[in-house]
């Protein structure tokens, strides 16, 4: 009976997964293009195409995952 009680209280402390997953998939989405579109003004402004498009999309990949791992981190802690 204790035992149901406290998975009970576990549940209601955990955010819904399906909200985290969709939350952490746009913002990995959003900062890959992001980094995508400032690599294209930064071709547009230099004249490096497609360099700056290429190392915007590197780098937003590993902005993202790092963003990821912490998010994915902060919900074993909890």
């Amino acid at each position: 009976m204790i035992q149901n009680l406290q998975n009970q209280q576990n549940k209601d402390q955990r955010p819904e997964s399906w909200r985290f997953f969709t939350g952490a998939g746009l913002q990995f989405a959003g900062t890959v293009a992001l980094c995508a579109w400032l690599g294209s003004k930064a071709d547009e402004w230099l004249d490096l195409s497609p360099f700056g498009v290429l190392f915007g999309i590197f780098f937003g990949i590993f902005a993202a995952m790092i963003n990821l791992i912490k998010a994915v981190k902060s919900i074993g802690n909890n």
